[in-house]
């Protein structure tokens, strides 16, 4: 019954993710920094690579899963740009933010992050005998750094993908 449901008069509703949020945090060495801290994300084209983007829900399940759909080729997928931080002087770094909310899988191959910096195209890729492992309900950091003539991982975890703040939204 509706007026026994509620909570300080609004109806009181819970929400879990299905998904999974992959960030990646990447720091750009002082060699960025050449006359000037580097300002400006000098990122370009990025993409994840070895996700399988379509997948099934079962909504008869409690809590709601979402599956990815196995016979479909892993393809490339573009984060959002989240936060970048430019570097303060010559000696820090700056740091350019992204994310990507894919759908929960184990990738065994194939996991990458590639992009383009003034026309120089740079690769992680996951070593051989890693396997990525995308969690629903779990936000996972993909920290890397990149150099001038590098890019390489620093670590990857994950951790509960918590409730946020948002909005105040109000039922009638």
């Amino acid at each position: 019954m509706p007026e026994k449901d509620l909570t300080n008069g609004a109806v009181d509703i819970t929400f879990t993710h299905a998904l999974s949020l992959l960030n990646i945090k990447i720091e750009f060495g002082t060699d960025f920094n050449t006359t000037t801290p580097l300002a400006a994300n000098p990122i370009n084209n990025i993409n994840i690579g070895g996700s399988i983007n379509k997948g099934f829900a079962d909504l008869s399940a409690d809590p709601i899963t979402v599956a990815v759909d196995a016979t479909c080729a892993p393809v490339l997928i573009e984060p959002e740009l989240g936060e970048f931080t430019a570097a303060a002087n010559n000696d820090a770094h700056a740091i350019a933010n992204y994310s990507a909310i894919l759908i929960p899988q184990t990738i065994t191959e194939g996991f990458r992050v590639e992009f383009e910096i003034n026309g120089k195209i740079y690769v992680w890729r996951a070593p051989e005998n890693v396997t990525a492992t995308l969690e629903a309900g779990k936000k996972h950091l993909l920290t890397l750094t990149v150099g001038k003539d590098f890019v390489k991982a620093g670590s990857i975890q994950a951790s509960p993908w918590v409730e946020g703040t948002g909005a105040t939204l109000e039922t009638e």
